[in-house]
């Protein structure tokens, strides 16, 4: 399921059509829906994918996190920012402008973003990585996703129709809303 309007960027409706006639035959493309539609359509659907923030950014990720459905969203240049938010991630300015400003961010032994991933990486890793590795730990049901690449695009929907969401991984979501 495709919701948004004409806004989504054309690289991004022209591989979600092509998986659609490929595929995907349950993909659907909608525009704006009417509230009752809307949550209808939530309790329905295997899962989402974001693949641009013209649908209403990360307002509309944090709502759809508890419904403890897959979420795949294309890693939009604000989207680090808006992932540190909503878990509530303590992070230096530094650091985070390093991250967002340079998409790349250099692992060290006991660097920030080891202690916060409780990981050991030890080199040069791109912003992708580093979100999928923060939601693993804090926001299970969310995979961030390159929209321009077909097969991430591809991934990210076998994902979806794969995913299997623990009672503990439940409770780690559950906690960022308290």
């Amino acid at each position: 399921l495709v919701s948004g309007n004409d806004l989504i960027p054309s690289y991004d409706k022209k591989q979600l059509i092509e998986l659609k006639q490929n595929k995907n035959k349950n993909l659907e493309f909608l525009n704006y829906l009417e509230q009752n539609k809307y949550n209808d359509l939530i309790s329905k659907v295997t899962g989402f994918i974001y693949p641009s923030i013209a649908e209403g950014g990360c307002l509309v990720i944090q709502e759809l996190l508890l419904t403890y459905k897959p979420i795949a969203v294309n890693n939009y240049t604000n989207l680090f920012l808006s992932i540190i938010e909503i878990i509530g991630l303590k992070l230096s300015e530094k650091i985070q402008k390093q991250i967002f400003f340079t998409n790349k961010y250099k692992f060290e032994k006991d660097c920030e973003i080891n202690k916060l991933l409780k990981s050991n990486f030890e080199g040069i890793y791109d912003k992708l990585f580093i979100l999928n590795e923060i939601c693993k730990l804090y926001l299970p049901n969310v995979r961030v996703y390159n929209s321009s690449n077909l097969e991430d695009t591809k991934k990210s929907i076998d994902w979806i129709n794969n995913f299997k969401l623990k009672d503990k991984d439940k409770v780690k979501i559950d906690n960022i809303f308290k």
